[in-house]
């Protein structure tokens, strides 16, 4: 069975991820640990680690296709040296986020022919969690999205028009 166009969507988006490095492209980091779900406290201490969790949907059908607002919220954490400012660091990944989930608002697959999984990508909001021990620092967030998408009035795999 194909994967429904929400799996292929979450997929692309952690490829899109784990193809970061810092320094390219003007990105603050690179992504040590990237996951399709919750992060968990060995996924936390391997680095700069991020979560794609799914959310919230909601479905219209119209005549021929389903419209789909799926939420989604990418989770962060980090580990900061001691020093650093906390706050300048989440606000340099939030950035970094936005800018990797913006840059290709369409989820475009470079299959033939040329195949765009989603309509548009927007934050909705964001939060941040700010610590500090006495040898280092720890920030995590999460911004949230909402991301819409078509699929095919009775399978939910095919994109309409497919």
């Amino acid at each position: 069975m194909a994967d429904p166009v929400r799996l292929r969507i979450l997929d692309h988006l952690k490829a899109r991820f784990l193809a970061i490095q810092e320094g390219v492209d003007d990105h603050v980091l690179t992504w040590n640990v990237v996951v399709v779900g919750v992060l968990d406290d060995i996924d936390e201490t391997m680095g700069n680690a991020l979560a794609i969790m799914e959310g919230n949907e909601v479905k219209n059908e119209e005549i021929g296709f389903v419209r789909c607002d799926l939420r989604i919220a990418t989770e962060f954490s980090l580990r900061t040296e001691l020093g650093e400012n906390n706050s300048q660091a989440a606000n340099l990944v939030m950035a970094d986020i936005y800018r990797t989930m913006r840059s290709d608002v369409h989820a475009t697959v470079s299959t033939s022919p040329l195949c765009e999984l989603t309509i548009d990508m927007r934050e909705v909001s964001n939060d941040l969690d700010l610590e500090n021990t006495s040898d280092r620092g720890f920030v995590s967030g999460v911004v949230v999205w909402s991301i819409l998408y078509r699929h095919q009035i009775n399978d939910p795999t095919k994109l309409f028009g497919e």
